[in-house]
């Protein structure tokens, strides 16, 4: 859910200080007091401070109302409640609770899901500048989803956000310059999006970094370079990284051959269900002695996403 903030210039004063300033009716000191409760989990505090700014009319109270009755915080759940403060937001502009509409007619949350309506409330926000409304409507553009394929428009919204430096249209983005659709195949372009996202982390984009190395995609082919980009997503639980960094580790591409290490990628891509990795993992436990599969089996199972992988 999206979160809407105000002014951040009573930020400084104690919550001591805000609730004498809250009680004599100072709706900025109301607002920060429900917010500093908010960030220490106070959640009861936070939705009476909350509840009294909102019922004044203060659209960043009345929105993030709506979030602690939408996941129950402090209040039990109520869908119903939390449409009611969102629409009371969304009708002073509030991009958040646009948004949260939106989400919640996505996700069929208090009322039955509705693509079309879903749509409607994310393509306000995305208007307003919201970087995730802006890519949800880019990727809804490209799949054809509650309105017309346009891959154009696709394209559009993606670059509204990317430039905004969302991380996932970045590699959306990237991914349509790479395959060529909706606008000239570009593997620069692709690069240097990809680039920018897995600089924050992204594993999705890493991995995409890791194809283009390895098969000199818009780059010279680098093996070495693979392997780092493989690295880092396999690392973060990404299973086609895992899956490709366990086929360079038994190939010997860009590292050292290292049959054990191979074995215990894909028995991971194994347990995320990946097909093809039933094969390899039998493929390689094929070439090990019992005691190899052993150790390969217990680095699986010990290992879990954030880890380094072993080399």
């Amino acid at each position: 859910m999206a979160f809407q903030t105000e002014q951040e210039s009573y930020d400084a004063y104690s919550l001591d200080e805000l609730t004498v300033m809250a009680e004599s009716g100072d709706l900025e000191a109301q607002f920060t007091l429900a917010e500093k409760y908010a960030a220490i989990k106070e959640y009861k505090q936070a939705l009476a401070w909350y509840s009294t700014a909102a019922e004044l009319g203060v659209a960043a109270a009345q929105c993030n109302l709506g979030n602690l009755y939408r996941d129950g915080l402090g209040v039990p759940q109520d869908y119903k409640l939390a449409f009611v403060w969102f629409g009371k937001a969304a009708e002073q502009g509030s991009v958040a609770a646009q948004y949260n509409i939106g989400l919640m007619y996505d996700l069929g949350e208090g009322r039955p899901k509705d693509d079309q309506a879903a749509f409607a409330w994310y393509f306000k926000a995305a208007e307003q500048g919201d970087a995730d409304a802006q890519r949800i409507i880019g990727k809804a553009c490209f799949e054809g989803i509650a309105m017309s394929q346009d891959y154009e428009m696709a394209i559009a919204w993606y670059l509204k956000a990317a430039e905004q430096g969302d991380a996932a249209s970045q590699h959306n983005l990237g991914l349509m310059y790479a395959s060529g659709e909706g606008v000239s195949q570009d593997y620069q372009q692709s690069l240097a999006l990809f680039l920018k996202a897995a600089d924050q982390g992204l594993a999705e984009a890493e991995y995409q970094l890791g194809r283009m190395y390895e098969e000199g995609y818009g780059v010279p082919q680098d093996y070495k370079a693979a392997v780092t980009w493989y690295l880092k997503s396999a690392e973060q639980g990404y299973v086609p990284a895992q899956f490709f960094l366990g086929l360079m580790n038994e190939k010997g591409l860009g590292v050292s051959r290292n049959l054990v290490l191979s074995y215990m990628l894909f028995r991971l891509a194994e347990i995320e269900i990946t097909p093809e990795s039933d094969d390899d993992s039998a493929r390689v436990a094929g070439l090990l002695t019992p005691e190899e599969i052993e150790e390969g089996k217990a680095l699986a199972s010990q290992w879990k996403v954030g880890m380094p992988l072993p080399s």
